[in-house]
């Protein structure tokens, strides 16, 4: 009985040691949001958008922070036009073995001089993408993309390969506004393009023109939100007209200048004088919910996006040609900001130093700042979403959860994607399709935590999530977990020390989902990237119930103690009593003491599994995370108590045989002839 004992301890200490998990913690943006004087940026000049193009592509509010999608491009000189009668598609070169005309001119000159029947001469072929369509004049309603563009006749000098398209395709660039589609009814997109930039065709859908591609889907290389217009996929070239099927391939009538190709700073940074930092910095106007100015001239300063590099760049000498980044701005609730007064300010010109090895301040420019292009129809407010609520706070082990309860409106769904509900309608009616909300990207998300350390102090801490989900579906009416691990915020933190407890950084998915097929409708999915979510009220811990799991499971496991403990000693003296005179049977209290220790153990193990089941499923339900700090727990005392279980139902069984052989010899009269030994 011993050795059985020793050698369950023993395997329960070997499931414990291999019961260990750890996550990665880690830092991510910090948000803030000021409003002061009137700052001095010095003599700032606008910025030409001939030469560095911003956009704001989209934006997203919460009850606490407004974000915006920002886009820098670096525009450059060459443009090359495969003009037609029928309309204007430029083409910027994007290949980074391309360096300029001249020097492409000469590499072709080579290569014909050089050619050999064996290996004749093949131009050299540049990837490039439609930067701007111009339909100004022209009497055709059909837009075709072109696959191929050759410069150069009769014989091609070089040869264009159209792979993608920019953001703001259609911006008049004739009359510097913003996108225009100048009587176009439909554009086509053959295939062979890999990535089309988010809001590529913005304000397609209100200016009715459709989209045609030839692909079967949307690829992972378009961007979400590329266009708002209705797309027809599989738009075969069999389809296409014979004119329209010369614009696959066309010659270049040459390079229409779209500026010089220039080079930024964005954010410049002296981590040795943090006094000569110049970041870029947004300045903008806050508006209460009547639009009425609540504060003017309100400043939130970029943080740096780079890792290796001192500053930020936009244009190929320090960097690439295009940055996108999110801004994410602290605002008072109730407040948001308005998106006509935002301009960029500490933009300098950077050039090569002297010795050509790294950038410099161009001294001879003025600042810049830029007043950025709107491209987004409207800001995407997380309330038209969800109703969240904070619910409570749990704690046990090292780990923190607040849970928040969700209420979705799924009639959002028509509002943001009203082309996909209205063809699939039908099958959402009849349940087929359903409407789903979730969150997403939660993997790149982070927590921020607020809280008092033991000097009273209030420190503010952010960490990435400790989860690889990648996306996480709310219901209506869901309680949603979200697990910090103590440790990730600071070694002296604890949950009655919370102040504040965001999400940051997250998507919000609106799609419909086969459930049958266990895939989404095409073209069903959106997703609305939101900048931070409060998980407490404004007080908060203070606002919300706390719940110990550890103080619920030691009331549990102090019950179950004392309930046992009585029960065996009232079992022993009833056992004592009952077989006082029964030489077999007679009570041997170090053997009762043995096995009461042991099934103690055993049935608490069983006891175990049940209550860390219950918890996990009860107080740690819905927890965005892999890893649930019970998990492991739960599997142990589930595989302990069940080999104790094992044991005990062979005890079991063994005790019911010898009572059942000891009656059966009892009432056959075997041991009649037993002499009496006195004792009775």
């Amino acid at each position: 009985m011993r050795k059985r004992l020793f050698a369950f301890l023993g395997s329960l200490a070997l499931l414990l040691g291999g019961g260990m998990l750890t996550g990665l913690g880690g830092s991510a943006f910090e948000a803030k949001a000021e409003a002061e004087n009137i700052r001095d940026f010095g003599d700032e000049e606008d910025a030409d958008r001939m030469e560095l193009a911003v956009s704001l592509t989209g934006s997203s509010i919460t009850s606490t922070s407004q974000s915006f999608n920002l886009s820098m491009q670096s525009v450059k000189i060459e443009a090359w036009n495969n003009s037609t009668r029928y309309n204007n598609v430029f083409a910027r070169i994007v290949d980074e073995n391309y360096v300029d005309l001249n020097t492409a001119k000469a590499k072709s000159e080579e290569a014909q001089k050089n050619a050999t029947e064996e290996h004749p001469y093949e131009p050299e072929v540049y990837e490039a993408r439609v930067f701007n369509i111009n339909n100004a004049g022209k009497s055709s309603k059909n837009v075709v993309l072109p696959q191929y563009i050759n410069y150069g006749s009769p014989v091609a000098i070089f040869r264009l390969h159209v792979t993608g398209i920019d953001a703001d395709a259609c911006y008049d660039y004739n009359n510097l506004k913003a996108v225009s589609y100048n009587n176009i009814e439909t554009i086509v997109i053959p295939s062979g393009y890999t990535s089309i930039s988010a809001n590529a065709f913005a304000g397609a859908q209100e200016a009715g023109v459709k989209i045609k591609s030839a692909e079967a889907s949307a690829l992972p290389g378009w961007e979400e939100d590329w266009t708002d217009a209705e797309v027809e996929y599989s738009h075969t070239e069999d389809s296409y007209s014979s004119a329209e099927k010369r614009m696959l391939s066309v010659n270049t009538t040459g390079a229409t200048a779209f500026g010089e190709g220039k080079n930024f700073f964005v954010g410049y940074f002296d981590e040795a004088n943090p006094e000569n930092n110049l970041p870029l910095t947004m300045e903008y106007t806050l508006l209460d919910s009547e639009n009425r100015v609540l504060r003017e001239h309100c400043y939130y300063e970029l943080p740096k996006a780079s890792t290796t590099l001192p500053f930020d760049a936009v244009g190929t000498l320090a960097g690439k040609a295009k940055d996108d980044r999110y801004v994410d701005v602290e605002i008072p609730k109730g407040a948001h900001i308005d998106g006509e007064s935002i301009v960029f300010h500490n933009i300098r010109r950077l050039i090569r130093d002297e010795a050509g090895t790294g950038v410099i301040f161009d001294p001879e420019a003025r600042p810049i700042k830029a007043k950025p292009l709107i491209s987004y129809s409207g800001v995407s407010d997380f309330s038209s979403f969800f109703s969240l609520t904070p619910d409570q706070a749990t704690f046990i082990g090292g780990y923190s959860r607040f849970s928040v309860k969700a209420k979705a409106n799924y009639e959002i769904y028509q509002t943001v994607n009203p082309s996909a509900y209205e063809s699939n309608k039908a099958l959402i009616e009849n349940g087929t399709l359903r409407i789903r909300l979730l969150f997403s990207s939660l993997s790149s998300a982070s927590y921020r935590v607020v809280y008092e350390n033991r000097n009273g102090e209030l420190v503010t801490k952010t960490f990435f999530v400790r989860t690889p989900v990648t996306a996480t579906e709310i219901t209506d009416g869901t309680q949603i977990g979200f697990l910090i691990k103590d440790s990730d915020v600071a070694p002296d933190f604890s949950i009655e020390k919370a102040r504040s407890v965001q999400l940051c950084g997250f998507f919000v998915q609106a799609d419909l989902f086969n459930a049958t097929k266990n895939s989404i409708a095409n073209n069903s999915k959106k997703s609305f990237r939101f900048a931070t979510l409060d998980l407490l009220p404004d007080e908060g811990v203070a606002g919300v119930q706390i719940l110990s799991i550890g103080a619920v499971l030691g009331i549990a496991y102090g019950s179950y103690a004392a309930l046992f403990i009585a029960g065996a000693f009232a079992y022993y003296f009833y056992c004592k009593k009952k077989y006082r005179n029964d030489e077999f049977r007679r009570v041997n209290t170090q053997k009762f003491v043995i096995k009461s220790a042991e099934n103690f153990l055993g049935y608490a193990l069983i006891l175990s599994s049940i209550l860390f089941i219950t918890a996990r499923w009860a107080m740690l339900k819905n927890t965005i995370v892999v890893f649930n700090p019970l998990d492991v727990w739960v599997i142990v005392f589930t595989l302990a108590g069940a080999i104790f279980l094992g044991f005990a139902i062979k005890d079991m069984v063994i005790s019911i045989k010898e009572t059942m052989e000891r009656k059966k010899k009892e009432k056959l009269h075997l041991d009649s002839d037993i002499v009496e030994d006195g004792t009775k």
